[in-house]
């Protein structure tokens, strides 16, 4: 079983990843209508669990909410920048700006036991799988 990303795309079924992959490209990633930064995510997998790990530095932990529901793991991040009020500003380089991540997961996570912790800039979550064995749903069906 994998875990499986949700579709974002306004129009996948025309033109699939194309649209994805034109509009990532360095000449349009150079203009400030694609400012929106999407941390970039490994999924690692082991026999016991499914391991996130989001690359989201100069957040704190508290700038996460995680959700799980409906077999969807959305996790949303956001950070208001703090200017004083007698602060002049000369140049303004980067800025934190707010995402959602939504992941559809595998059937056999353990929605109770998924845990997280961010340190270092990284956030991990830690979906453990269900035993072989617990899966209610499985059945044997007779052929007739």
């Amino acid at each position: 079983m994998t875990l499986v990303k949700s579709n974002q795309t306004a129009f996948p079924s025309i033109f699939g990843n194309w649209m994805d992959d034109f509009f990532q490209n360095d000449f349009f990633g150079r203009f400030p209508a694609n400012t929106q930064q999407m941390p970039q995510v490994n999924i690692k997998e082991t026999d016991e669990a499914y391991h996130l790990e989001f690359a989201a530095p100069g957040l704190d932990k508290e700038d996460f909410n995680l959700k799980l529901e409906n077999g969807l793991l959305t996790v949303h991040a956001e950070k208001e920048e703090k200017q004083e009020e007698n602060e002049k500003v000369h140049r303004k380089e980067y800025s934190y700006h707010s995402f959602t991540r939504t992941f559809r997961l595998d059937p056999n996570v353990l929605a109770e036991e998924v845990q997280a912790n961010y340190v270092d800039g990284i956030l991990k979550i830690m979906l453990p799988k269900k035993n072989k064995g617990e899966n209610p749903e499985a059945k044997r069906i007779e052929i007739s």
